[in-house]
């Protein structure tokens, strides 16, 4: 994953374009405004905030080709802070129905910390590249080759416990990301997953239950683990990944405004994996 706190700052001429563009009304000099711009974060913040971005990129469905992912994600997150900043309430979606939370204001101050929606963004990025990945593991019988799947809690799971020490923290916080990822973007699909197993009495004796409050667990646990790593502190993710460990839930619920209300249908084709189309279990 990228430094964080480094894109904003080196944002694609590409990006640049597009931000100049939407918020530019009656100047051309376009290669001017980007020269006067480029670079400074105080003035990408105020261009990134403007109400003609978010609609550009909402209501052209052309737009989102023109920016990166992590500019696309960016500006979503930052209008979902702003909507619970009006909000009182979030909506939890769970196997039991939706209900009311009263935590809208807390989600909102969690995104004043910029590591933490810059991770988002990023994050976010990262999931529209969903691969099968083939490595080399050791055991007691030597050598073997694994193939998995980055965006499968089990794969990832299991591949943690044959990874050497060194090789772990990537995984662990791969599955709290991908954990906060589901539970986020794709909290309706997990509680209708739920209720559909629980009306069969498909879970059997020993199985894990998939429903929004384990996968809740799990990314607080391996968010833990990975911020334990030696490795986190060398990169300077430990506050971070503890951070999101404790305050699991509030991350999530800006994910599920931007799931929800901006893009309910797109979210399927921007993050493509087989398994998480609606209607299928």
């Amino acid at each position: 994953m990228t430094t964080l706190g480094g894109r904003l700052a080196n944002l694609s001429e590409a990006d640049l374009d597009f931000l100049v563009r939407a918020v530019t009304t009656y100047r051309t000099d376009y290669d001017r405004i980007k020269d006067i711009v480029r670079g400074k974060a105080d003035l990408l913040q105020v261009m990134l905030d403007d109400e003609r971005v978010f609609r550009r990129l909402a209501e052209t469905p052309e737009a989102v080709l023109q920016v990166s992912p992590y500019l696309l994600f960016t500006v979503l997150l930052r209008r979902a802070q702003r909507d619970l900043r009006a909000r009182r309430f979030t909506m939890e979606i769970g196997s039991q129905g939706t209900l009311p939370v009263f935590d809208a204001d807390a989600a909102a101050d969690l995104l004043e910390d910029v590591a933490v929606r810059d991770y988002l963004a990023l994050m976010l990025e990262e999931f529209t590249r969903i691969d099968r990945r083939t490595v080399q593991v050791w055991d007691e019988q030597g050598p073997r080759r694994v193939t998995y799947s980055d965006f499968a809690v089990e794969d990832l799971e299991a591949l943690a416990e044959l990874a050497g020490e060194a090789e772990r923290f990537a995984i662990y916080r791969r599955l709290g990301d991908l954990c906060l990822f589901l539970t986020g973007m794709f909290a309706d699909y997990l509680a209708a997953r739920a209720r559909e197993a629980s009306s069969r009495g498909a879970r059997q004796r020993g199985q894990r239950r998939e429903d929004i409050e384990t996968y809740e667990e799990l990314g607080r646990t391996y968010y833990r683990r990975a911020a334990e790593a030696e490795t986190a502190a060398d990169l300077g993710l430990t506050e971070l990944l503890e951070r999101l460990a404790d305050h699991f839930t509030l991350a999530r619920k800006p994910l599920a405004v931007i799931a929800q209300s901006y893009i309910p249908l797109q979210r399927f084709r921007w993050f493509s994996p087989g398994s998480l189309r609606p209607g299928l279990s």
